[in-house]
């Protein structure tokens, strides 16, 4: 593959959000495909259909969105030969950067559903890296992309016997798999990938939200030992010991709703992970969800790598606050975690959204709560007629049931987080224990608690959870404390702080990787 993440920018392409946010949508990237037929505006399919394409046939292409008037962006694998096809007008910066006309296609036009239209292409060798490109007008091009030689782009090599990757197909298994990480145990488990493979440009049907930021992705490539990034080792450990009543048993966690959310704070890389799902029953019964987090320095030195189950509360309706009983969980929360915790489901006759959960971290080494907002669930409650409680005769009140959550055609991609109390002076803290340190016989951070975090543990516990602070961390802790809300963007999903009252970060379109999922039953 020639390109290996692209976007388009609503403001300047060299600036962050939020200045300049930016979008994916109506975007592709098709390897080899510029061919007859070829659909280069995703919005509107009958225009701008290749019908013969010349010198180019078998190239590389990006299909813009055509909505806007943007400027792109794309990172190059290698030195590439580029085309740029127009269909409007040349813009005065492309004549300054030495483009230059060599050939042209034919398409339907940009303008209408029929006809034809010759389109002219400006091409350039460009290096490999970084390229940002000024806005087009009203009518979007295409990118056109071969080798530097313009020869059309050579397919990426694969392990012989193995099936082989399709660009903007699915993903073969094995390609899955080669993302997986150990966990402290040495077990093998589910990690990190992105939406789409970038070696193959192959679709995996779900995704993992933001990809670790430098400084912690080189701590997982070089020393994976250290941390614990292995998707359910703590919800396997919470099966082992009776930690929760209130829990339907066993603890189910499927891997495609573990989220990541990467951001930095105070010159620290921070990667959150927190299951967080909306399109299972899980997300009505379970009290408590996989969460942790793994902080790094600007040197990647490891600071902090935490996990637990964290409380999540009572379910509640996110629009009357009335509670949720479902058949599979009791409606009260355990008297020890009364942090505001909570989780506020959607019903499908209500619009908006509610906080999927804010969570209660108080624990032995880590104090405070996050929430958690996704905006378009995947499933929504079915309402029902409010109930009494089936556990207790004696309770007088009533509640919302969950029983039936019905798929509303999000796609559960659209999430953002902010600390609770931080305009308050409060929020978030990791924070070193010398009990925890101790569990394991030496004084190194590294420790054993129970799945909840609230009780040491023995190396040797069946339900004992690895985790690890640094000891010499300054004040004893790292916190974040902070009004700001964190919103992701761009194709790696970073997170970045914006105002309380700061419009949403723009839907993180990946093409067609996560819908295919959506389309065969998988659930993201």
């Amino acid at each position: 593959m020639l390109i290996t993440q692209y976007d388009s920018c609503i403001g300047p392409c060299s600036s962050e959000p939020p200045t300049t946010w930016r979008s994916r949508q109506n975007m592709a990237y098709k390897p080899r495909q510029f061919q007859a037929g070829a659909k280069l505006d995703l919005a509107n399919p009958t225009r701008k259909v290749v019908q013969d394409p010349g010198p180019y046939a078998g190239w590389d292409y990006l299909a813009l969105n055509e909505e806007q008037d943007l400027e792109t962006e794309f990172y190059l694998r290698r030195d590439a030969k580029v085309g740029i096809a127009l269909y409007g007008s040349l813009p005065s910066w492309m004549q300054q950067q030495g483009w230059v006309k060599e050939g042209s296609f034919t398409s339907s036009p940009s303008y209408a559903d029929s006809g034809s239209q010759r389109v002219d292409v400006y091409v350039k060798v460009l290096p490999a890296g970084l390229h940002r490109f000024g806005k087009f007008g009203n009518v979007a091009p295409a990118f056109l992309l071969a080798e530097a030689n313009g020869t059309p782009s050579k397919p990426p090599a694969y392990p012989q016997g193995y099936e082989e990757p399709i660009p903007n197909q699915k993903c073969p298994a094995w390609v899955h798999d080669s993302y997986n990480v150990r966990d402290p145990e040495g077990v093998w488990r589910h990690g990190w990938h992105p939406p789409i493979d970038p070696t193959y440009w192959c679709y995996f049907d779900h995704e993992h939200g933001s990809r670790p930021l430098p400084e912690i992705e080189k701590l997982i490539k070089e020393a994976a030992a250290a941390l614990n990034q292995g998707y359910g080792y703590v919800a396997d450990k919470a099966n082992k010991t009776a930690f929760c009543t209130s829990c339907h048993e066993p603890l189910e966690e499927y891997r495609e709703g573990n989220k990541n959310f990467s951001f930095y704070w105070e010159g620290n890389a921070w990667m959150v992970n927190f299951h967080q799902a909306t399109a299972h029953e899980n997300i009505a019964v379970n009290e408590h969800h996989t969460w942790g987090v793994t902080i790094a320095d600007k040197n990647s030195r490891l600071l902090a790598d935490v996990h637990l189950m964290a409380n999540t509360g009572y379910a509640e309706s996110a629009h009357d606050n009335i509670k949720i009983i479902h058949p599979k969980a009791k409606p009260e929360q355990n008297p020890r975690y009364r942090y505001g915790a909570h989780r506020g489901l959607p019903f499908t006759d209500q619009q908006g959204y509610g906080p999927y959960a804010a969570v209660d971290l108080n624990t032995l080494i880590t104090s405070g709560n996050r929430s958690y907002i996704t905006v378009d669930w995947i499933r929504r409650c079915a309402p029902q007629p409010l109930i009494r409680n089936p556990f207790e005769s004696g309770d007088p009140n009533l509640y919302h049931t969950c029983a039936s959550m019905p798929d509303v055609g999000g796609a559960g991609m659209d999430r953002w987080f902010n600390i609770p109390g931080g305009d308050e002076g409060r929020g978030f803290c990791v924070v070193y224990n010398r009990d925890v340190d101790l569990t394991d016989g030496k004084i190194d951070g590294y420790g054993y608690t129970d799945p909840l975090g609230l009780e040491l543990r023995k190396p040797s516990d069946p339900d004992a959870v690895r985790q690890f602070v640094r000891p010499d961390i300054a004040g004893g802790k790292i916190c974040q404390i902070t009004e700001l809300r964190f919103a992701g963007d761009g194709f790696d999903l970073r997170y970045y702080g914006v105002a309380a009252n700061q419009n949403n970060s723009v839907y993180p379109y990946y093409e067609d990787a996560v819908r295919l999922g959506r389309s065969k039953g998988i659930t993201n």
